[in-house]
């Protein structure tokens, strides 16, 4: 699908201002590397990059890394998260949001969460988003809103649940009543305690989780979205 979407990307995910309001409690200084998983076109590694941060962005959608390479500032690489092992050098910022986790299987995670281990400096953090899963398993909700696009279209998501394990995520573009193009993609979904389990497996321990970006506390019946902090070599979170 994103191949596809290039163009529109932002049309239906523009920048998220609270994203990059939260970001700089956890950016270091100006100058510090940062490591954007999943970074689509490229704005938010342009964003960071154009203040002063060396910011480097991994997709595995080959044309939103053609857009970002001619059209933004940064560094960025056509690889998918199986293939962060080629990456070098060390962040003192990696973050992964916009529930980009939830496209990984599961069988493929703990190698992922080591290579984030790997690529983290000593006192680096690990920004972790997805959507807040523990409620849509209880509820079963499977409709979006409706994004307005260009030139008379929309655009459409809903979630069809395959089991608490596997879900197939519907997308389609839309004019006239009538559907242009469609996609159906799996996603994994990725629970809270199991995702903290997971990190703390792969060595590297939660020191904050929140609902959303406005750091409200994480709740898995109401909250949209799970945030999670993490970083190497610490025993506790708050």
């Amino acid at each position: 699908m994103y191949n596809d979407i290039a163009d529109i990307y932002l049309e239906i995910f523009p920048i998220n201002q609270e994203f990059l309001d939260f970001l700089p409690d956890y950016l270091g200084y100006p100058g510090s590397a940062v490591l954007d998983l999943g970074c689509g076109p490229g704005d938010y590694v342009d964003y960071l990059s154009r203040s002063g941060y060396c910011c480097v962005g991994i997709d595995s959608s080959t044309v939103m890394i053609k857009h970002a390479q001619e059209k933004r500032q940064g560094t960025f690489f056509n690889l998918s998260f199986g293939e962060i092992k080629q990456l070098h050098g060390n962040f003192d910022c990696v973050y992964c949001v916009g529930n980009s986790l939830s496209y990984l299987q599961p069988n493929d995670l703990f190698a992922f969460y080591q290579e984030v281990l790997r690529l983290l400096t000593p006192t680096g953090v690990f920004i972790l988003q997805v959507v807040n899963w523990d409620k849509h398993r209880e509820t079963r909700s499977s409709d979006f809103p409706v994004n307005p696009l260009s030139g008379g279209r929309t655009f459409h998501r809903r979630y069809e649940w395959v089991d608490d394990s596997q879900v197939i995520f519907h997308t389609e573009i839309r004019k006239d009543g009538k559907t242009q193009k469609s996609w159906a993609d799996s996603l994994y979904p990725k629970y809270h305690q199991v995702v903290m389990a997971d990190l703390q497996s792969a060595g590297l321990t939660v020191t904050a989780q929140f609902g959303d970006y406005k750091h409200l506390p994480f709740d898995p019946v109401s909250s949209p979205a799970l945030i999670l902090v993490a970083q190497k070599l610490l025993t506790s979170y708050r």
